[in-house]
């Protein structure tokens, strides 16, 4: 298994480099970060239904979509 770790905080690199690197890799990998305040959500997911959007905008909190729906993952490459 390989391990990755981003020092860095800013959601969108981490995101991206999150759908780069299960593209990138077959074997298993484990990829840690830490993201600034932010609200992450998923493909499927309706970020209106479930983020208060001007709370968020009023606090200046980026609402970032991730390329997966959740809780499966990404589909690895074979």
């Amino acid at each position: 298994m390989i391990l990755l770790y981003s020092r860095y905080t800013d959601p969108v690199y981490n995101l991206a480099c999150e759908a780069y690197l299960h593209g990138k890799y077959t074997e298993d990998f484990l990829f840690l970060y830490r993201n600034a305040r932010s609200v992450i959500v998923g493909r499927n997911q309706c970020a209106a239904a479930e983020t208060d959007l001007q709370l968020c905008a009023v606090e200046h909190i980026p609402v970032i979509r991730r390329i997966s729906g959740g809780g499966g993952g990404l589909p690895r490459p074979r």
